[in-house]
């Protein structure tokens, strides 16, 4: 039998949160046990001339709801916050030219009367930017009309036979284009 897990350790600080870094386009796994319970994340963007759209994904991993409120140089709570979305609308915003420190904060909106934890996926993605492709972990993504998402996978043995499968989960007819 096979077990995936996450492991974090954080240091306990007088007047300090506990917050994970994420990294674009890689996909964290959380979760939390009841109702308004909260996890902090945070991400840097680097400064550049492009200002990019910037997305920031969180998907339930067992059908739980979240919320999610996106803070741009302070931690956002639940009434105080840059943008807010959930795990069923995506928080999409133009980079700005500086570097700037996002800090999102997934909330529990509701518990599992048995007091089972609630699990999620949370990752932010820039345009133009690729995901890596594991083999065998899937990953949720959104495109809209005229726009892209970016995948590369890590070819180790041209030899080998790769397969690469797209499904759509909820309507549109994405396309899958391949280059090596």
């Amino acid at each position: 039998m096979q077990s995936t897990y996450s492991i974090v350790y954080y240091l306990e600080k007088p007047d300090s949160v506990p917050k994970v870094k994420l990294t674009t386009g890689q996909r964290q796994k959380g979760a939390l046990r009841k109702a308004n319970d909260t996890m902090l994340y945070y991400f840097k963007l680097a400064s550049d001339m492009f200002l990019e759209e910037v997305q920031v994904r969180l998907a339930s991993e067992n059908g739980a709801h979240f919320n999610l409120y996106l803070g741009v140089e302070f931690v956002p709570t639940p009434t105080n916050f840059t943008l807010k979305g959930s795990d069923r609308e995506s928080v999409s915003f133009k980079k700005t030219i500086g570097d700037e420190r996002y800090y999102m904060l997934v909330e529990a909106a509701e518990t599992d009367s048995a007091g089972m934890m609630q699990q999620f996926t949370i990752g932010f993605f820039e345009q133009g930017v690729s995901m890596h492709l594991v083999e065998g972990v899937p990953l949720v993504g959104t495109v809209y009309n005229d726009t892209f998402d970016y995948y590369y996978l890590e070819v180790r043995d041209p030899t080998q036979a790769y397969e690469v499968t797209l499904t759509p989960r909820t309507g549109g007819n994405p396309d899958l284009v391949l280059s090596y």
